[in-house]
């Protein structure tokens, strides 16, 4: 018999805000988190998808059994909790967008209409369509869409450049500000 035995491991769930703002990465699938509102903005908690209600998967729970009685064999079960501190920005299940990354596409949308004049139209679209990759490949710098991305923001004036950059940041770090501008 052995002294330690590894058991299951099985995913958690994560509760995040409609905004974006991770409350816990470590709920068992079965528990609601234990707040209603995001104590950041006052925004509701979600810990499943919108769309399919799938779970939003967070950290991962180990399980390990321990030997507690040489005689007798019993063993104690012990569960090691791994938080995960990623916000996804889409469900694994149904891939589509969660609230806090339709509701910046949207905001997104919205500045790219006000910044570009009308007759832009096609533009605006290309960089909308662009934007959305560049969050899907989780904003990589080094993906096709950045690329694109890039050469799309040096086609317009440096003001709207610089305020398309400073939205994106949201998602990312600072270095997608020095690889933009």
């Amino acid at each position: 018999m052995f002294i330690s035995e590894d058991g299951r491991t099985y995913n958690l769930k994560s509760a995040i805000c409609k905004k974006g703002h991770l409350q816990t990465s470590t709920l068992p699938p079965e528990k609601k988190c234990p707040i209603d509102f995001c104590q950041e903005c006052g925004s509701p908690i979600i810990d499943c998808c919108p769309h399919c209600n799938s779970m939003i998967i967070g950290g991962v729970a180990k399980e390990k059994y321990i030997l507690s009685n040489l005689l007798t064999g019993e063993r104690d079960r012990r569960v090691t909790l791994y938080k995960k501190d990623y916000v996804p920005n889409y469900c694994s299940h149904c891939g589509k967008p969660y609230p806090w990354v339709e509701n910046f596409l949207k905001e997104y949308k919205e500045i790219l209409e006000f910044q570009l004049e009308e007759s832009e139209k096609d533009f605006q679209n290309k960089i909308y369509i662009a934007t959305e990759e560049f969050i899907k490949n989780n904003c990589d710098i080094k993906s096709f869409a950045a690329q694109k991305l890039k050469i799309y923001f040096m086609k317009i004036n440096a003001l709207s450049r610089e305020i398309f950059v400073n939205s994106l940041v949201s998602f990312g770090t600072d270095t997608i500000k020095d690889f933009f501008l």
